[in-house]
């Protein structure tokens, strides 16, 4: 006779095996909210980015955005170095310089 908790067992792993085994749906893009309680698409986002990148002539930039402490994106636009057309991505390390000191100032405002 099988005990209670040897058929529970076996049950949860056939429930894990059973959602590994089925096809998972691609993730729905995640609406980004902004500070203003408005949401973007992904795609919109990236696309305005570009375009500010382009009109003000900005070789390189990385942004994140975290909602609920949750990173929701990250991307990087541009070069790392204009002579050599390396491409930036989001590893790579930047100089803050004092941008920390504004993105304090928002936060501490929000709290």
């Amino acid at each position: 006779m099988i005990s209670r908790s040897s058929r529970v067992a076996t049950l949860a792993l056939c429930m894990c095996a059973a959602r590994v085994a089925s096809p998972a749906a691609p993730p729905a893009p995640a609406a980004i909210k902004r500070l203003d309680g408005t949401a973007i698409s992904e795609a919109a986002l990236t696309a305005r980015i570009q375009d500010l990148v382009e009109k003000a002539n900005v070789h390189g930039l990385a942004i994140s955005i975290f909602n609920d402490r949750e990173l929701v994106y990250s991307r990087a636009f541009g070069v790392k170095r204009t002579d050599t057309n390396e491409p930036l991505g989001t590893d790579t390390v930047f100089y803050g310089a004092s941008l920390s000191k504004a993105v304090f100032g928002v936060l501490v405002k929000r709290v």
